[in-house]
């Protein structure tokens, strides 16, 4: 069992002697600091602007019925498909 290892009987113990010591609002708060400066992080190092994260959504398999062409997707990935194999990937689709 795993609350049978050491180490998570110590990091138990940690967060029971944290929320009787009052300091629960503090942890709280250093959780969420650190909460915010990872979404942060993730917003410098994602291309949120790129154009095929928009296109993303025909993955969700309750909206792939909604897209009749994949020729928009597939011409954004160039290397993926050559443009004569485009055809016969929209007829497939």
């Amino acid at each position: 069992m795993l609350s049978d290892q050491p180490y998570i009987q110590d990091l138990m113990a940690i967060a029971v002697s944290i929320c009787q010591s009052g300091m629960s609002r503090l942890f709280k708060l250093r959780c969420l600091d650190f909460d915010i400066e990872a979404v942060n992080q993730i917003e410098v190092r994602f291309p949120f602007d790129d154009p095929i994260i928009r296109y993303l959504e025909i993955l969700d398999p309750a909206k792939v019925s909604a897209f009749q062409y994949i020729t928009q997707l597939s011409s954004l990935f160039p290397k993926v498909a050559k443009q004569d194999e485009i055809q016969q990937l929209g007829t497939e689709w």
